[in-house]
């Protein structure tokens, strides 16, 4: 079936851009391509808005202040997490890195989440860890109605509470978690992807005529 009778076939029961049908793995568009976050990346006006923006988000300056019991406000460079949010989140990620890319999950999945890592006694926070598959995150509640968050690490299930974990949910509906933009525009990103792929195997295979036919 060509490209063109794909895109514009007429199904009937269509799926609705916010069922949870989208949610799950990259699924295939009416425009034969499978797309999800990541696979939307190599769709080149994605990845420029992506960069663009999470790296502008990442440039502002992230600074603690404290309110004046008579309005305004001082910087706080003294307070331990100045340098987690300012210079340096955990030993291994700059603060720019950690929050382009917390900032690119947000945009793509619309959440993004970090483990709050903190000492045994006393609970200070000492690192913020970039949870790396936004996606695999599941939200749910325990009997006590306490948000529970649970991913896999080597194939295991590690389950943390809300106070572990640093959770910044995009556009959604419920308050809790964000919707994937991915997901709600994925058929406008598979034809997009189709016709990049239509259009260098075009020129590809090369546009000029290999013979005239003369009526």
């Amino acid at each position: 079936m060509g490209l063109f009778t794909k895109i514009l076939r007429n199904l009937s029961g269509q799926i609705s851009a916010y069922d949870d049908f989208w949610y799950g793995p990259a699924q295939t568009t009416k425009a034969g391509v499978k797309v999800d976050e990541k696979e939307a990346l190599k769709y080149l006006t994605v990845l420029a808005c992506v960069t663009l923006i999470a790296g502008d988000i990442a440039k502002l300056p992230l600074n603690l202040y404290k309110k004046r019991k008579s309005g305004g406000k001082d910087l706080i460079t003294d307070h331990h997490l100045y340098d987690i949010l300012h210079n340096r989140p955990n030993q291994d990620t700059t603060s720019f890195n950690f929050r382009e890319t917390l900032q690119g999950h947000l945009l793509l999945w619309g959440n993004s989440y970090a483990f709050i890592d903190r000492e045994d006694i006393g609970g200070k926070i000492k690192n913020l860890w970039q949870l790396p598959d936004p996606g695999q995150i599941k939200i749910h509640r325990n009997k006590k109605n306490e948000l529970l968050y649970t991913y896999k690490v080597n194939g295991e299930d590690k389950v943390r509470t809300r106070r572990e974990v640093f959770h910044i949910p995009g556009f959604g509906f419920n308050g809790l978690v964000g919707k994937s933009m991915v997901g709600l525009a994925r058929e406008a990103i598979g034809l997009g992807l189709a016709t990049e792929d239509f259009g260098s195997t075009y020129f590809g295979e090369g546009t000029h005529p290999s013979g005239i036919y003369k009526i």
